[in-house]
């Protein structure tokens, strides 16, 4: 995108777009998708709403999202629905969440994410592991059989 107005007739790729002299907050847009975002992001991509980091992921809907973030961290992530109207993306990961209002990039999205991973790991090997451990008939037992230390 290039902003201001050519003097005259200008000949331009077809993949450039002239914005006028009020740039829209983007100068960067995919043909295809719509996504728009801002060179000076670094690389860094913009997201304007839940409904394009859907469209960026890839996902159908807000529960798909949460099966592929899961996938990447190998956790299991939900994403609260509760609060996309708000203009939020609400992050959760066991006991741990975080809101992220939009607009937001997908850098500090994979920050946040990174983040919650972090805390999630690190409640894991503290002492309330047990919590973290789902109970299988090939584990130790029954939990409510295990001994606690306390006579009866």
């Amino acid at each position: 995108m290039l902003a201001g107005l050519p003097v005259g007739p200008v000949e331009t790729p077809s993949w450039v777009a002239w914005v006028g002299c009020m740039p829209p907050g983007h100068d960067r847009a995919c043909a295809e998708c719509g996504l728009r975002w801002r060179s000076a992001d670094a690389g860094d991509v913009r997201i304007e709403s839940l409904e394009e980091f859907l469209l960026l992921r890839g996902a159908a809907d807000e529960e798909e999202l949460g099966d592929l973030l899961s996938a990447d961290l190998e956790l299991d992530v939900l994403v609260d629905t509760d609060h996309a109207l708000a203009g939020e993306l609400v992050l959760v990961i066991g006991r741990y969440g975080v809101t992220l209002p939009f607009p937001t990039t997908l850098r500090v999205v994979q920050e946040a994410l990174d983040d919650l991973e972090d805390d999630v790991v690190s409640s894991m090997h503290s002492a309330d592991r047990r919590e973290w451990e789902p109970w299988t008939s090939d584990g130790p037992g029954d939990p409510d059989e295990l001994d606690d230390g306390e006579d009866d």
